[in-house]
């Protein structure tokens, strides 16, 4: 809350004469006000600023900016954040804040959302010349949010997440790309969250399933993040708050996105959650540890997006899985996928320039090819990898799909390996007849496709030709299909 909301506090640099006044003065606060004004706009109340010893006490209260943009019936309500600024006379600000904080909005009929913040603490390093937090740390302490959605004709879904705990650091540095890059570190301890979900199809009792964790600990970083223009576009937002607003003032927010692309160069973050526990209708299903990594690249013509996830010690309830199968699930999971040779600049600039809210105009040839420059998106599996107590498999790939009225098939190869089969087929000789009348077969044409390896390694070999061709360790299976 506070890195997002008091970061609002802009290099003053654009306000004359505050770079030498590291003592409070009355004229000091007056012009502070119109800083922040700058990006909340003039509503009265909005921004307050008093002398409070060697510091600067700061209040926001959103509440007016608020009430101007609820529509269809909405109430708000919510806390003034509050912190203290003090100069330290080198175009650097020290920030502190602690606080409770609360917000709720409500739409009869639709929706109410209620966030509670027992305690925001934490303190900051503002730095004039890289417009952001050199350093910043921030702890929340008893948090809990409730959403509560009405579904017309379906009653009601009840979704709460709440945590003791959470901490936050960063760091900021000049970029050598442009803007600034991150560091940053976040941490949640004892998470919880309870869902209510109506009974959608029969009418049934709603279901109820919670999730609760030990902790989560996780690490990002952004490069290339171009503070001034994210601090413009909230500027602009602020001051053209309604759809009607901005259409008319369209011709500015088009501006503004054209100069601030790409907005940052790259963002990655990777995180771990431990000692997972979900209560479901059908019992109980426990993790020991999951890791969830994202990376993207941002309005940039070399685009790239992945995703991966780890999954460690997965349990099921007892009884769920029949005796014949307990030693066929799963125990870890691990994929890996990337998106890349698409261009996210050209396309980006193509819409912008017909941007204007109004007319919808037809770019869907020109937008896909400045998105795929070569005509191909390539798809990525890192080696990854499912294991169970009876069976070990891997699996990588790498494939280009060619698209466009002429397109020639997917091309790439693709690579997976398995042990265990042996001990598979014997598990599946106690499984009911219709099962493993099913899978048998299956697994007895894998079994005879595969190359053979070291002990019971069984190894799978695959090419995909521009022709349409699959090979299967040199075998042109499309061949063997015509035969």
């Amino acid at each position: 809350m506070r890195f997002q909301t008091l970061a609002l506090v802009v290099s003053y640099a654009f306000a004359a004469g505050m770079a030498n006044a590291d003592v409070p003065t009355s004229a000091g606060a007056a012009r502070l006000v119109t800083v922040l004004q700058t990006y909340l706009g003039t509503e009265p109340g909005v921004v307050d600023v008093v002398l409070a010893g060697d510091a600067y006490a700061v209040t926001l209260d959103l509440a007016p900016l608020l009430a101007k943009v609820s529509d269809r019936g909405a109430a708000y309500n919510i806390s003034p954040v509050e912190f203290s600024l003090i100069d330290n006379g080198d175009a650097t600000w020290k920030m502190d804040q602690d606080q409770a904080f609360a917000f709720a909005v409500k739409v009869p009929g639709k929706a109410e959302i209620r966030l509670n913040i027992a305690r925001i603490s934490g303190s900051g390093l503002f730095d004039e010349a890289l417009q952001a937090f050199s350093a910043s740390t921030t702890q929340l302490e008893k948090v809990s949010l409730d959403e509560l959605i009405t579904n017309m004709g379906a009653g009601e879904t009840n979704v709460s997440y709440s945590f003791d705990s959470a901490r936050y650091e960063s760091t900021a540095k000049p970029s050598m790309l442009a803007g600034v890059d991150t560091v940053a570190s976040y941490s949640m301890a004892g998470v919880r969250e309870n869902f209510t979900v109506p009974d959608f199809n029969s009418g049934g009792p709603p279901s109820q399933i919670s999730l609760t964790a030990e902790n989560y600990i996780a690490s990002g970083t952004s490069k290339g993040l171009r503070m001034d223009a994210i601090y413009k576009l909230i500027a602009f937002l602020m001051a053209n708050p309604s759809e009607a607003a901005i259409t008319a003032h369209r011709g500015g927010l088009k501006a503004l996105l054209q100069d601030g692309l790409p907005f940052f160069e790259n963002i990655e973050t990777s995180g771990t959650i431990t000692a997972v526990a979900i209560a479901t209708p059908l019992g109980e299903f426990g993790l020991d540890e999951a890791i969830i990594s994202v990376a993207a690249n941002g309005a940039v013509p070399n685009g790239m997006v992945r995703e991966g996830f780890s999954l460690k010690g997965l349990t099921t309830p007892a009884g769920i899985v029949p005796l014949w199968a307990k030693d066929l699930v799963p125990s870890t999971l691990s994929m890996e996928f990337t998106l890349s040779r698409f261009d996210l600049a050209a396309p980006i600039a193509i819409l912008l320039e017909t941007f204007d809210f109004v007319s919808d105009p037809k770019q869907d040839a020109a937008v896909l090819a400045a998105f795929l420059p070569d005509g191909v998106l390539d798809v990525t599996i890192a080696p990854g990898s499912i294991t169970a107590p009876i069976y070990a498999v891997t699996y990588e790939s790498a494939i280009s799909i060619v698209l466009g009225d002429e397109a020639d098939a997917p091309t790439g190869t693709a690579k997976v390996t398995a042990t265990g089969l042996n001990a598979v087929k014997e598990a599946l000789k106690s499984a009911p007849a219709e099962i493993g009348m099913q899978f048998a077969p299956m697994l007895g044409v894998a079994e005879g496709m595969a190359a053979k390896g070291d002990g019971d390694l069984l190894v799978w070999d695959m090419e995909f030709t521009p022709k349409g061709a699959v090979l299967m360790n040199g075998v042109d299976l499309m061949g063997l299909g015509q035969q």
